[in-house]
């Protein structure tokens, strides 16, 4: 495709379409006969071809008469096939501004040159007008040019209605699978015939075109599983291409499955000594669609032989279910950058945070960790009072004496004097010996220091299973005192496996 409509949505006019009244049959003076081929076999003159249809212009000299078609919109171009060598290599354009040229004076036509003899692909292009408008494009003294399609670059409010939009693969509304490369500025031959000569209607010319695929590339793959998908809104479609295999004796088979919205279709293509290797190879076309939006996927599914085939996807086009391209739906992709994650109600910002490893292989959002361990060992500490409180107020109020002394995390039960201390049936804690017994006069009795209780105690004993009654006291603050060594083990493994928030390289 010409870059100046690259960027522009193009609807394709097939020539037979041209020759109607709506677009062409605006022939001024004497233009000369035409005439069309209609097949894309071997022998058709003319075997590749938008729509299997070209017409060639056996056209009168320069100036004496001219054919103009007639579009709405912005931008032209104009493809087919250019003339062998022996025909003449200049022609004549009347083209915007319409200003500087009176198109129905052929003799005021510019003269161009083809851009080479016996090219099939563009030949011409327009400028892009500032607005769509009606755009009058005429030719004169263009024998054994063939003109296959036009495509015209359409203004926002360019009426659609029975229009044919045309896609090409460079375009970002494919998504392509896999492995597909693309292939450009490459040609195809292809063997064609004129029924006329340079200089007589009598005879035949038989020349090589060399081809290209629309828009001078396209999407190669034969890799299986490799797919592509293309969103439409519309009510036909048909996908186009170079033919997957070459035409050199040799058999092949490429399967592929389509699939449009839930049909799946699977397709085989062979070697048919029939064709040949060329652009406009018709891969797909849809039945007829219910207007409205519609999502195509095509898949290799297989592909043998001596060479192996490939998908050789050129361009896309579709009968739009829109009007204008004012209302054509955006089924693009999602710009980068911009995440399709659902926001959180806790999140009205729409801000997403995450640790990134920096350069020197630290974690730039560590200020955080200093606030959750903070909350981890707090939250503890919290739970561990508590428990701690009501067990001493239980212990008080069952006590009703005289209240206790205590040393931070020494607990000194008090004795009644005659009093054995029995700790042997305490079930699930090895308790320690008392080591020494210090008496002072508090509260008018003697006060025992308890041993500090072994590390290696794991389970806390109930009240309930410790006897006899009468030791309830003494046991109970032995068992408080243990309780608090044993959580304040807890506490050190706690610290221990909380890796404290590194701020090495703050400012």
């Amino acid at each position: 495709m010409s870059l100046v409509l690259a960027d522009l949505v193009t609807i394709v006019i097939d020539d037979t379409v041209l020759l109607s009244g709506s677009f062409g049959d605006i022939n001024i003076g004497n233009t000369g006969a035409w005439l069309t081929t209609d097949s894309d076999a071997i022998d058709a003159g003319f075997p590749s071809n938008y729509n299997n249809t070209n017409f060639n212009l056996q056209s009168t000299p320069f100036g004496e008469g001219a054919w103009v078609f007639q579009f709405d919109g912005t931008a032209v171009a104009l493809f087919g096939i250019t003339p062998p060598a022996q025909f003449n290599q200049t022609f004549g354009i009347g083209d915007p501004p319409f200003h500087k040229v009176n198109i129905t004076n052929p003799k005021d036509y510019s003269a161009r040159s083809y851009p080479s003899p016996s090219q099939g692909g563009s030949f011409y292009t327009s400028s892009i007008l500032p607005n769509a408008s009606q755009i009058q494009v005429g030719i004169t003294g263009a024998r054994g040019l063939a003109i296959d399609y036009a495509l015209v670059g359409v203004g926002p409010s360019t009426d659609l209605q029975s229009q044919t939009i045309l896609v090409d693969d460079s375009s970002s509304e494919i998504i392509w699978n896999g492995s597909w490369t693309i292939q450009a500025n490459y040609t195809l031959p292809v063997p064609c015939q004129l029924a006329f000569s340079s200089n007589s209607d009598d005879g035949f010319s038989t020349f090589t075109a060399n081809m290209s695929p629309h828009g001078n590339s396209s999407h190669f793959s034969n890799e299986v599983g490799d797919s592509f998908t293309f969103s439409f809104a519309g009510t036909s479609l048909l996908v186009s291409g170079v033919t997957p295999g070459d035409d050199m004796g040799q058999d092949w088979l490429l399967q592929m499955q389509f699939t449009i919205d839930e049909n799946v279709t699977t397709s085989n293509f062979t070697r048919d000594p029939n064709y040949i290797s060329k652009p406009h190879f018709e891969y797909f076309k849809s039945d007829p669609l219910k207007p409205g939006n519609h999502t195509f996927t095509a898949k290799i599914v297989n592909a043998v032989g001596s060479v192996v085939p490939g998908a050789n996807i050129d361009y896309i086009t579709y009968k739009p279910s829109f009007l204008t391209i004012q209302d054509k739906p955006n089924f693009g992709p999602v710009p980068n950058g911009i995440s399709t994650q659902s926001q959180s109600a806790s999140n009205p910002s729409g801000t997403f945070h995450s640790s990134t490893p920096s350069s020197n292989g630290k974690e730039k959002d560590h200020p955080t960790a200093g606030p959750v361990a903070g909350g981890v060992v707090g939250g503890i500490l919290v739970i561990l009072l508590l428990v701690l409180s009501w067990r001493w107020w239980k212990k008080r109020h069952r006590e009703r004496k005289a209240p206790l002394r205590t040393d931070p995390f020494t607990v000194q039960p008090t004795q009644a004097p005659g009093v054995e201390i029995n700790v042997s049936q305490a079930k699930g804690v090895r308790l320690p010996l008392v080591s020494s017994t210090s008496f002072s006069t508090f509260g008018g009795r003697p006060v025992q220091n308890a041993a500090q209780v072994d590390s290696t105690v794991h389970q806390s004993p109930e009240v309930s299973d410790v006897h006899p009654r009468t030791n309830v006291d003494a046991r109970g603050n032995a068992l408080l005192e243990h309780d608090i060594r044993a959580l304040q083990s807890q506490m050190q493994e706690i610290r221990a496996h909380i890796i404290p928030p590194s701020y090495d390289g703050e400012n």
